[in-house]
Formats: C-alpha cells, sequence, structure tokens
C-alpha cells in the first residue's frame, strides 16, 4: 500500500490502525491477517461483510486520499 499511496510507513500505519477502528454496522472496515513479509506491522485485509469488495476498495481509496 506504501508504494499506492503518497503515505510512508509510519503514517499509513497509524492510518490503517485509524481504519480498523472505523465501525459499520458494528464491524470493522478492514481487519488484520497476520504479520507482514519484513516482519514489521501487520498485513490487512478488507472486511467484505460490510459492503462487496469494489465498494470496499472505493472506500478505503477514498478514505486514504483524506488524509
Amino acid at each position: 500500500m506504501e508504494a499506492g499511496t503518497p503515505l510512508k510507513k509510519k503514517v499509513l500505519g497509524g492510518v490503517l490502525s485509524s481504519l480498523s477502528r472505523t465501525r459499520f454496522r458494528g464491524i470493522s472496515l478492514i481487519e488484520p491477517m497476520g504479520k507482514a513479509q519484513d516482519k514489521v506491522g501487520l498485513r490487512w485485509k478488507l472486511n467484505t461483510q460490510i459492503l462487496d469488495l469494489i465498494k470496499t476498495k472505493k472506500e478505503v481509496a477514498r478514505l486514504l486520499a483524506s488524509y
């Protein structure tokens, strides 16, 4: 994700942490799926229980663009 946004690793981590606490119908927008390959930080996946995958991707992109 870092390569696709102007945000650097530390800032991006804060944004992702905030997104993980963002709730829709009591469910997190994104959820952790384990440690990152470089063993620093977490890997995240979209929670498709909330919206279909396309709408969820658009919502995350919109939220990232607002930072």
